[in-house]
């Protein structure tokens, strides 16, 4: 326990008036006997940033550290955010000390005033469950609970909707003495609530703000195997006021910017407008913003900017609160996604949405900087407007090539709505949720923007007129994917007609592969930005990518293979029932080279990547250093050499016919653990080829059962011929 003492001594001066020693006398019981908690899924942040917060346990994130569970004190009472879901679920609570925190943090919130009250818990009779194994006192709480928060030591909820009179009941009565819990997994909620923020709309927050705490909407990574290891020693600039502190003394310690950074980042996205702590110190350094907008060539950079970045950022978040009608274009969007010419001519446009077709709907029509677009629509579907494609978020990474978020969404729940952005982008109509019938829309107020939707479009009139309109960004699309690039990069393309029906076929064949019909639920995205969440590439919706990847919009080129564009492609395509540990980076090139063969015409054989050549010197060195499957599942090639040799024996229609097995089995048949995916993906492989592939799967020493082993034992073994390597 004697670095847990140090730990509070140390942030005792930030947090806490109260002398060093009573603050680390008041939370050591939160951490006795707990050195490990369990990570369910992938748990959130919380920010903290009051005079009475405290990070309880941490997490890692990118390059920093956040807070993953946090308390507070408020008047009489206390309160406790957690950062995941699952830390009111049973099963989380069993796994490590994880459901040792949280009796040490009920006791703590209970504080002196417990008696012989119970733990109310909202709408979770599992936990109530839980808790009275371990002898807690535990009770779901009534319909009318908000008349009965007196009758409870601690209230326990997870995510939900509070009102207004429900929010001031439970602020009530932590002030006067009562203990608050609540779990939330922050990004989570963001994902699922497009165009809302965690400091105006989350109402957890609005309750937890009020004692500095806040959910966030960062990732975290785990700090052991386990979970979260609860030893270690914390940096003080977890808590923002550190973290601020730090920025307007002058320049921090290198080694702590990445840190002070994040955590001040992130106080500025969720720290209330009204809290008196926190907030002064971040409109103080709004003050000192400088002209330096950040481009391509002149990024701001942790290193050189911490103040200019927490700046924009916090000026950012002044333009989300504007009404559209006082919203100005940015002096940074010149520079992305780029300058609409003034004379450019703004349209009112008549379209027709078809709601069975879910997420963004390309208008052919771009938002000006600044400019107040108009929507109209004849439809009760609730629908969402989006202005911008380029939605990758750039908060963490230590350079900034462009405003870090420069989309707009809104709301389109009323029959007329105004939307503007800062920095402009290219109009869509975001149906959430797929439904029956068509949506009539109009928009007045828009430039028209480089569009070519194959089947709809000729070449003579994309030549004419579409590929010179003067937005500066351009779609072409087919009805499976829709590539957004820069409109510079295709004003001297002749054939956009030859180039999608090429896309076409590729989209084709990666679902004759993954053994899904042809005809989509909605069309995949390409969208190239000139910086990226994550990698050269990476897969989603939409699948993003630098803007030097414009060689997608060259058929010759295309139809020479395009390994990267394919192999995101294979990842918005791969099941979590066949890609093990190991494999993630492996599976999606499975359609990255059915997709060289069927279009390209190049089979793995003749592949640069995959021919006998390729195979033998990755197989022969990974054998020579020991054929561990740890490396194994570290060096992707390597490991796609197996399944290019299972290709090469048995064909793609092998391949077909396990990935159609796999869509149709029942819940209670699929593989839960990555052992038993393992044992399935032989297993089945085996019984499909008539081959017992137990001998292959020891050679390549990728782990299964001696039971999944045994099942095939009665087919004919097979190993490629000259496998392994020096037998």
């Amino acid at each position: 326990m004697g670095k847990i003492v140090s730990f509070y001594l140390t942030l005792a001066f930030t947090f806490s008036n109260t002398a060093s020693a009573e603050l680390a006398d008041r939370l050591l019981p939160l951490l006795d006997q707990v050195s490990m908690i369990d990570a369910p899924g992938v748990p959130g942040s919380v920010c903290v940033f009051g005079e009475n917060a405290f990070p309880v346990v941490s997490a890692k994130s990118g390059g920093h550290r956040v807070a993953v569970i946090a308390v507070s004190e408020m008047k009489r009472g206390r309160l406790a955010a957690f950062g995941h879901t699952d830390y009111l679920s049973p099963k989380t609570l069993e796994k490590a000390d994880t459901g040792k925190l949280l009796l040490n943090i009920i006791r703590w919130l209970a504080g002196e005033n417990a008696g012989d009250k119970a733990i109310g818990i909202l709408g979770n009779p599992e936990v109530v469950k839980w808790f009275k194994s371990k002898d807690v006192k535990a009770e779901l709480v009534p319909a009318d609970w908000v008349n009965h928060l007196s009758s409870f030591s601690v209230l326990c909820s997870g995510q939900r909707d509070f009102s207004k009179p429900e929010q001031e009941a439970i602020i009530e009565s932590v002030e006067a003495g009562g203990g608050f819990a609540m779990t939330t997994t922050g990004w989570g909620w963001l994902q699922v609530h497009p165009g809302r923020n965690l400091r105006t709309d989350h109402d957890g927050n609005r309750i937890l703000g009020r004692a500095g705490l806040a959910f966030s909407g960062s990732f975290t990574q785990r700090t052991a195997p386990q979970g979260f290891e609860t030893s270690s020693q914390p940096s003080k600039y977890l808590h923002a006021a550190a973290a601020l502190d730090a920025l307007l003394a002058g320049e921090p310690a290198a080694a702590d910017l990445p840190q002070i950074s994040a955590t001040a980042l992130a106080a500025g996205r969720v720290v209330p407008m009204s809290d008196k702590f926190v907030r002064p110190k971040l409109e103080q350094l709004m003050t000192s913003e400088t002209s330096i907008i950040p481009t391509e060539k002149q990024p701001l950079t942790l290193a050189r900017h911490p103040r200019d970045r927490l700046a924009l950022s916090l000026r950012l978040q002044q333009l989300s609160a504007l009404r559209p009608q006082d919203v100005k274009a940015h002096a940074a969007a010149d520079s992305f996604p780029g300058k609409v010419p003034s004379e450019a001519r703004r349209v009112r446009r008549s379209l027709e949405i078809d709601l069975s077709i879910p997420d963004w709907h390309s208008t052919g029509l771009y938002a000006a900087p600044g400019d107040l677009i108009e929507f109209e629509k004849d439809t009760k579907a609730h629908l969402q407007v989006r202005i911008g494609c380029h939605q990758d978020l750039l908060w963490d990474k230590p350079d900034w090539r462009r405003v870090p978020e420069i989309t707009t969404t809104a709301a389109f729940s009323r029959p007329t709505i105004e939307v503007a952005s800062a920095f402009g982008g290219l109009i869509y109509i975001h149906v959430q949720r797929a439904m029956e019938g068509k949506a009539p829309i109009k928009i007045s107020g828009a430039v028209e923007a480089p569009f070519f939707v194959l089947g709809k479009t000729t070449n003579a009139e994309w030549i004419k007129t579409i590929r010179d309109h003067q937005a500066p960004w351009a779609e072409l699309a087919c009805d499976s994917i829709i590539y957004s690039v820069p409109s510079s990069s295709i004003r001297t393309l002749e054939d956009p007609e030859a180039l999608m029906k090429t896309w076409e076929e590729v989209m084709a064949a990666v679902a004759d592969l993954a053994t899904i019909p042809r005809e989509r639920k909605r069309p995949e995205r390409f969208v190239l930005d000139v910086q990226i969440s994550a990698g050269y590439m990476h897969s989603g919706y939409p699948i993003m990518a630098h803007l030097d990847a414009v060689y997608s919009m060259d058929r010759v080129k295309l139809l020479a293979g395009l390994w990267g564009n394919f192999h995101e492609i294979g990842h918005n395509h791969q099941s979590p029932l066949w890609t093990f540990d190991g494999t993630t980076e492996v599976t999606c090139n499975l359609f990255t080279l059915y997709v060289y063969e069927k279009i390209c015409g190049i089979t793995p054989d003749k592949n640069e990547r995959t021919n006998p050549l390729q195979v033998q010197a990755q197989t022969t060195k990974y054998f020579a250093d020991g054929a561990k499957f740890d490396r194994w599942k570290q060096q992707p090639f390597t490991a796609l050499m197996m399944y290019v040799q299972l290709q090469q024996a048995f064909g793609w229609e092998t391949f077909k016919k396990i990935f159609q097995e796999y869509r149709t089995l029942k819940e209670d048949e699929r593989p839960r653990t990555d052992d038993e995916e393992r044992d399935q993906w032989m297993v089945r492989f085996s019984r499909t080829t008539g081959k017992n592939l137990g001998p292959f799967f020891q050679a390549w020493n990728v782990p299964t059962s001696k039971a999944a082993r045994e099942s095939i034992k009665e087919l004919p073994a097979w190993m490629p011929e000259g496998f392994p390597p020096g037998e």
